[in-house]
């Protein structure tokens, strides 16, 4: 249930990878534990990931939002179409999970076959997500590039987009909690949570990569 949760996501490639991460059984990939993460194109839909301690996974996209992750441990997860609008995706811990999207792409209802569902409805300027273990939030928007959502438990996280998307925050109960910056000069990202974390993602390219196309450093400094 946590915001913005999957308004935004649609039934796109880079959607459903989002989805497998929300849905995933820690989150990251299998990466939560990595303070440097690289990100780089082996080819046109295979995407490679390494960590500063060698640990390396890959996640191969295909044109029609089917995705396969495999990463060190062999642990797989995986996404793919199971009918117009409706799509599969299957952790790693093996847990299964069907969703399904209106005619606009944005995300309807999920079930697990475990039993979990849950169900986003459109409301006056918003949405509404519950789940069938009592949990309700809504998420309206307040004015241009703001978004609020209050929960069932009287939790209320608000996010911001600024001019041209450089800026971008989400507040918890008024207090900033996480701040992405992109800086259109350098072509970097950086972002910063309230808990001391700092990341940078440096656009850059390598020649001597071969097929790598693009790399990404993502480094954190606590």
């Amino acid at each position: 249930m946590d915001f913005p949760y999957s308004r935004v996501y649609s039934s796109s490639n880079y959607g459903i990878l989002g989805l497998m991460m929300v849905l995933s059984h820690d989150g990251f990939f299998g990466f939560s534990d990595s303070k440097y993460l690289k990100i780089y194109n082996r080819y046109d839909n295979l995407m490679g990931l390494r960590d500063l301690d060698g640990n390396e996974a890959e996640i191969e996209i295909e044109s029609d939002g089917t995705s396969f992750l495999r990463d060190f441990n062999g642990n797989t997860m995986s996404s793919f179409k199971e009918a117009n609008k409706q799509m599969v995706i299957r952790d790693e811990a093996g847990e299964v999970y069907h969703l399904t999207f209106d005619r606009m792409s944005n995300l309807k209802e999920i079930y697990s076959e475990s039993g979990y569902q849950l169900t986003i409805n459109k409301i006056k300027s918003g949405f509404e997500v519950k789940d069938n273990q009592n949990n309700v939030a809504e998420i309206k928007r307040q004015k241009f590039f703001v978004w609020e959502a209050t929960y069932s438990n009287g939790k209320v996280l608000s996010t911001k987009r600024g001019i041209w998307n450089t800026h971008n925050f989400i507040l918890e109960d008024g207090k900033s909690i996480l701040n992405i910056d992109f800086d259109r000069d350098t072509d970097n990202i950086k972002i910063r949570n309230n808990e001391g974390l700092y990341l940078v993602i440096n656009n850059s390219y390598n020649p001597t990569l071969g097929q790598v196309h693009h790399h990404h450093d993502h480094s954190s400094d606590k």
